[in-house]
C-alpha cells in the first residue's frame, strides 16, 4: 500500500491535470477576444460542480481537492467573465 504522502502527491497530480486543462481555453479566449463555440452551459455546470467539490474538500480536509478547485474556480469564473464581455449581443428584434 502506498504511503499517505504518495497518495496525496497522486491527488495533487491528478487535480493539476484536471484543473489546468481549462487554462488553454481561457488563454485563447482572452487573447482572441472571441467566444464563438464556447458553451456557456457547460462552463456554468462545471462552475457549480467546482463549488460543490471545493466545499466537499473543505469538509473532508482534503488539500488536493481544495487546491484544485480553488484554482479551477478562478479559471472557470474568468472564462465566464470573458464570455460575458466578448460574446456579441443579439440585435433587438423589430416589433
Amino acid at each position: 500500500m502506498p504511503s499517505d504522502l504518495a497518495v496525496t502527491l497522486i491527488g495533487f497530480a491528478a487535480a493539476s491535470m484536471s484543473t489546468f486543462a481549462f487554462a488553454p481555453q481561457v488563454w485563447r479566449t482572452w487573447r482572441l477576444k472571441h467566444t464563438e463555440g464556447v458553451s456557456v452551459g457547460m462552463f456554468a455546470m462545471h462552475f457549480t460542480g467546482i463549488v460543490l467539490w471545493f466545499t466537499y474538500g473543505v469538509l473532508r480536509s482534503d488539500p488536493p481537492i481544495v487546491a484544485a478547485n480553488a484554482i479551477a474556480f478562478v479559471l472557470v469564473a474568468t472564462q465566464l467573465a470573458l464570455v460575458r464581455r466578448y460574446r456579441p449581443r443579439a440585435a433587438p428584434r423589430p416589433r
